[in-house]
């Protein structure tokens, strides 16, 4: 793909590129997997009229989104996500009851969906998560997945009491769910391939790339009632102290998100902390 193909059908001159370096300072991210992503979204009903793209930032940021069209005013659409690109527990389970009705759990339910679909995506079978799964990088750097001995080192560091604490619990949590899910998949006999790594990559996406709705979000047509999901596209926005763009909760068609406050295109588009 030339390098002034957008990903999204349209192009960009020079004065805007300039423009564009001056207010991202990040490049747009035109790897093939965010490319296939975004081709996967947009055949599914994902609707993008802002021309959202995925972008590399600095100041270890990594990923983001920016929206390239446009000067966006308070309450405009920036995307919407048809729920059937959701991974969404009582979906999962309606859909392939053999596999999904035994984990009880919505988060062992996750977990086991995507150990389910990586197996499939790495024996070269087909699925139809594999566009989003393939945006995740599958060396997680998740600090909880630390090995015990490397957790009682940390109790000799300088380090708040709490954050250790915090570690501890999320490790018990870990060991307590690894346990609960390969016990379901052996007694039940399911056809999941339970492997070490690949559970600690689905444990990780889970805990940091899931959302769990408030509760008025809970009632709105795209969770279907349901209280956490994995949102493709959605988790690669940032998160920022003040940021200018939100969900909304009332849309019928889906998974929205509207802007909060008016921005110039090429901004990043950010995320309340406190959004979920």
């Amino acid at each position: 793909m030339s390098s002034d193909d957008d990903g999204g059908g349209g192009q960009f001159d020079e004065r805007e590129d300039e423009e564009e370096e001056q207010i991202n300072l990040g490049h747009q991210d035109f790897s093939p997997e965010v490319i296939t992503l975004l081709r996967w979204l947009k055949e599914n009903g994902f609707r993008n009229e802002h021309r959202l793209q995925v972008f590399q930032y600095g100041d270890r940021q990594g990923r983001g989104i920016c929206a390239r069209r446009g000067r966006l005013a308070v309450g405009d659409e920036l995307m919407l996500l048809p729920s059937k690109c959701m991974l969404l527990p009582s979906v999962l389970r309606q859909e392939k009851p053999e596999l999904y009705e035994h984990f009880e759990i919505d988060e062992d339910c996750l977990i086991a969906v995507l150990m389910y679909e990586r197996a499939r995506i790495d024996a070269g079978l087909s699925s139809f998560w594999a566009p989003y799964l393939n945006t995740i990088t599958r060396d997680y750097d998740y600090l909880p997945l630390m090995e015990a001995n490397v957790l009682q080192r940390y109790a000799t560091l300088p380090v708040p009491s709490s954050y250790y604490r915090l570690v501890s619990a999320t490790l018990i949590d870990l060991e307590r769910t690894r346990v609960r899910v390969s016990d379901i998949i052996t007694l039940n006999k399911l056809p999941i391939l339970y492997d070490h790594d690949a559970f600690n990559w689905a444990y990780s996406v889970v805990n940091t790339r899931s959302v769990h709705p408030n509760p008025l979000m809970v009632n709105s047509a795209a969770f279907q009632g349901d209280d956490i999901a994995l949102v493709p596209f959605f988790d690669i926005f940032n998160h920022a102290p003040s940021g200018n763009a939100q969900v909304q909760t009332s849309c019928p068609e889906g998974f929205q998100m509207v802007t909060h406050k008016s921005f110039p295109r090429y901004s990043q588009v950010s995320l309340f902390f406190t959004v979920f």
